[in-house]
């Protein structure tokens, strides 16, 4: 699980998750797995006026690239910003993902 989350992560990062994990109770992760599972929010995003940033993580094991393609045919104002890493981009790189967000908000004024 760790791997397709975040690749070679840290042991910091390992243990931090690992803690997470096992003090969740088994129902909680199943109905979350389940709640997921069965999202679909794309009709939602046609009514999203407000600029949109997607970072894809381009090793993301979870989540097809193909995906960010999809969404912007529900909301094509969605900035797609592919950034290298795993599907957990933002635990394993947040300074990156942070120069992207923050680079994106000048940007658009927010």
């Amino acid at each position: 699980m760790q791997t397709l989350l975040f690749g070679t992560a840290s042991p910091t990062l390992r243990k931090n998750f690992e803690q997470v994990w096992h003090s969740l109770p088994q129902s909680v992760i199943v109905s979350r797995l389940q709640l997921l599972a069965n999202l679909d929010c794309t009709e939602s995003l046609r009514s999203v006026a407000a600029p949109v940033l997607y970072l894809q993580a381009q090793q993301d094991l979870l989540v097809p690239t193909a995906i960010g393609q999809e969404l912007r045919r529900y909301c094509p104002q969605m900035t797609l910003q592919p950034l290298p890493g795993p599907h957990g981009i933002l635990q394993r790189y947040p300074e990156e993902s942070w120069r992207e967000i923050s680079r994106w908000l000048l940007l658009h004024h927010c």
